[in-house]
């Protein structure tokens, strides 16, 4: 079955250029737990979990000569390492002091 972007996502997708990105990010402070927890195991944890939400794995993919609103397929060459990235604080910066 095919699965179409919706119109509103359609007309996002289109609107989209190196002057007005439409993209969505976000970034996550964490402090570790007591019992530890390794950049491995955050991703093998959310990589077991994806098969239950299809789309974060999937991509758009364009219709020939445009003739319908843009499709999501599945992205063979999908990355969890490109989507979840680990960076650290120099560990003379306090938390309070940093401003996001």
């Amino acid at each position: 079955m095919v699965n179409r972007l919706s119109a509103s996502d359609a007309a996002f997708f289109h609107l989209e250029n190196t002057a007005t990105p439409m993209y969505v990010g976000s970034l996550s402070i964490l402090r570790k737990p007591r019992a530890g927890l390794s950049y491995e195991t955050l991703l093998e944890t959310v990589e077991h979990r994806l098969p239950q939400i299809p789309r974060y794995r999937q991509k758009v993919r364009e219709v020939t000569l445009g003739l319908a609103r843009p499709v999501w397929v599945d992205d063979r060459d999908f990355d969890i390492t490109y989507h979840i990235r680990r960076s650290a604080l120099p560990s003379r910066a306090a938390t309070p002091s940093c401003t996001i």
